[in-house]
């Protein structure tokens, strides 16, 4: 297999024959994103030896970068080597008309600050769910607080929005919901991150958090919201009784 590398895309090809293609390289603050579409044509064993292959390379062009990509719809399972390893994501979304009416503690529900979240930094690391915690090379309490740093102070990941942005719990944090904006994508709400203390969970606070954000994005003009979730992260129940659907399955591939 041979790679070549241009700007805006690499080409794999095998025998003259292009097999693979990597597109849409994105760069926010110390990542890197991008798209991969494998031929349809390719067995499994194929399509992993093309993804050892771009990691490879992909590793020693971008050795300071943590480096996560896309596939389409259905096209692996997931898997680990010692390069990579991938895990399938549910994009699931709802308009903002007919938001489920449920009970919200107003005064216990606040702006979230960073403050709050490096107080709590060890509870939040043991709430996040282990694939979650793989998938952001999060390792310790220490890597919780420069990871929320990087989104909420220093804004370097996604287009955080401060204003509906969440922590629940009046005198301490006990969960709390991070909104973002789509880039390129008018009127929609991107949920990137709800996490609730363990001690804390089924009182419904995710519940109120989620509602409460949706609420006030309609009042701020915003259409629809979407998010991305691993298949089998049980919270999805919780998503489809506030009427959030699938329409998309991503496979995301993290380079090691």
């Amino acid at each position: 297999m041979h790679i070549q590398k241009n700007e805006n895309a690499w080409n794999i090809t095998d025998e003259n024959e292009e097999i693979a293609r990597v597109s849409g390289f994105a760069f926010p603050g110390d990542a890197l994103f991008a798209n991969v579409q494998l031929s349809t044509s390719l067995s499994i064993q194929k399509k992993k030896e093309i993804l050892k292959l771009l990691s490879e390379e992909l590793k020693k062009e971008f050795h300071e970068r943590s480096i996560q990509l896309f596939l389409d719809e259905g096209q692996m399972h997931d898997h680990e080597t010692d390069v990579y390893f991938t895990l399938n994501r549910v994009r699931m979304f709802r308009s903002l008309e007919n938001i489920p009416e449920v009970h919200i503690n107003e005064r216990e529900i606040h702006s979230l600050n960073f403050e709050d979240i490096a107080v709590k930094a060890q509870e939040i690391f043991d709430a996040t769910p282990e694939y979650d915690r793989k998938m952001i090379n999060m390792n310790c309490s220490k890597d919780v607080r420069k990871f929320y740093k990087e989104i909420i102070v220093e804004k370097a990941i996604g287009k955080y929005l401060s204003e509906l942005s969440f922590g629940y719990g009046k005198d301490f944090l006990k969960g709390f919901i991070i909104n973002m904006e789509i880039e390129n994508v008018e009127k929609t709400l991107l949920v990137g991150d709800i996490i609730v203390l363990e001690e804390y969970r089924r009182q419904g606070i995710a519940t109120q958090l989620i509602v409460h954000s949706l609420k006030r994005a309609k009042v701020m003009g915003f259409e629809k919201a979407i998010l991305d979730v691993t298949a089998s992260n049980p919270a999805n129940n919780l998503y489809e009784k506030l009427g959030f659907k699938e329409f998309k399955t991503v496979t995301s591939i993290f380079v090691k």
